[in-house]
């Protein structure tokens, strides 16, 4: 009896090391507040060219936020930012297995005004911000971040989007960015590996003097 404790007891601290080799990230470029105006998901609004309903953190930013919550947010003659391109930057503390980005965009007419490019970590991501929602409406959309990008961003301890709207004549604008993703999970004190080759040892043993008996 006490030799099948003993192995329910190593069989509960391999499932458990198994269970902890994973886990979840979420991290948030900008702030989800509505484009700055409350506005819900999937809505309408009413803003109008120069509209800038950032906050002062959100203007002082360098990770991206600074395209949140204005409108033409990369279109200098006509927006807030200096510049037509841009990054949104999320750092990894671990490797992601699998990811997908969240992006609250706001007024795209993609075939009237051209696209706004995006590069996941340099690569190009064709035709990801293709969309007709028409003036004035916002859509919440979710992407799976391909395994190629993925792997350069876990090497580089940093997942980037860029967006380049040179070329371009769309009034843009984000509300956030959102990174979730899938982690390896921290390294566990004793392996899984180890607890398998504890667990046969000890039914061996214990099959062993059962038929001694």
């Amino acid at each position: 009896m006490k030799m099948m404790k003993t192995l329910w007891v190593a069989a509960c601290l391999l499932t458990m090391a198994g269970a902890l080799q994973a886990g979840t990230v979420s991290l948030m470029v900008g702030d989800n507040d509505g484009y700055g105006l409350g506005i819900p998901d999937n809505g309408n609004t009413t803003w109008s060219v120069g509209n800038d309903w950032r906050s002062a953190a959100e203007q002082a930013a360098t990770d991206g936020a600074q395209f949140t919550d204005c409108y033409s947010a990369l279109f200098p003659s006509y927006g807030p930012n200096p510049s037509e391109s841009g990054s949104v930057l999320f750092a990894l503390a671990e490797d992601l297995t699998s990811a997908t980005l969240t992006i609250d965009m706001g007024d795209f007419q993609a075939t009237v005004g051209g696209q706004v490019s995006v590069t996941f970590n340099g690569l190009p991501q064709a035709n990801l911000l293709n969309y007709d929602d028409g003036y004035q409406r916002t859509r919440v959309r979710q992407f799976v971040v391909p395994g190629d990008a993925l792997a350069l961003a876990n090497a580089a301890n940093q997942f980037v989007v860029g967006l380049n709207h040179a070329g371009s004549g769309d009034f843009v604008a984000f509300d956030f960015f959102q990174l979730d993703g899938v982690t390896g999970g921290p390294t566990v004190p004793v392996p899984g590996a180890v607890l398998l080759g504890t667990l046969g040892a000890g039914l061996v043993g214990w099959m062993r003097r059962r038929s001694a008996l």
